[in-house]
């Protein structure tokens, strides 16, 4: 990993994070560190995936100079605010159209507006997936949103973000 962000100042860090589902957890954490530590080294941009592990990444991303943070296919309102205050963008895919539309407006009215980012998560697309203006809408409808401007958002975050 070393060697391919040396040699490519454009390549950011991800897919990274922790999975209490998946393995140990410590073991996890041990490489997520040295993930972080070469995504700081570099000033790179890192994607966290993150599955009841919250706490510690936090923990793990605190006090660190990363370019920016994106929390992949976030889904926990519980935790935007320390997030938030971090700084972190949090990117939304189709999966949370499986939760009720109460849980989805609540998720997205907790997310700062320049902090929201959409995503496909492809190929594991949310059911029924057919685009992201699709997906946009029906978000719309569960937040009382429009549509382009839920799109218009991420797009500005994500080039504010990406500089």
């Amino acid at each position: 990993m070393y060697d391919l962000l040396d040699s490519d100042p454009s390549a950011q860090v991800g897919e990274i994070g922790l999975d209490s589902k998946r393995g140990r957890v410590l073991e996890q954490t041990m490489i997520f560190i040295q993930q972080l530590d070469l995504a700081e080294h570099f000033h790179r941009i890192v994607s966290v995936h993150d599955v009841g592990c919250e706490k510690m990444i936090l923990d793990a991303l605190r006090g660190r100079d990363l370019r920016g943070v994106i929390l992949h296919s976030y889904g926990s309102d519980s935790y935007v605010k320390p997030f938030s205050e971090m700084e972190c963008y949090f990117s939304i895919s189709p999966r949370i159209l499986s939760r009720s539309e109460i849980r989805v407006k609540r998720l997205l009215d907790a997310i700062p507006e320049d902090r929201l980012l959409l995503e496909t998560d492809s190929p594991i697309c949310g059911k029924e997936f057919r685009g992201m203006h699709d997906y946009a809408e029906r978000l719309g409808k569960a937040t009382g949103r429009s549509p382009d401007d839920l799109l218009a958002i991420a797009e500005s975050n994500l080039q504010r973000l990406l500089g």
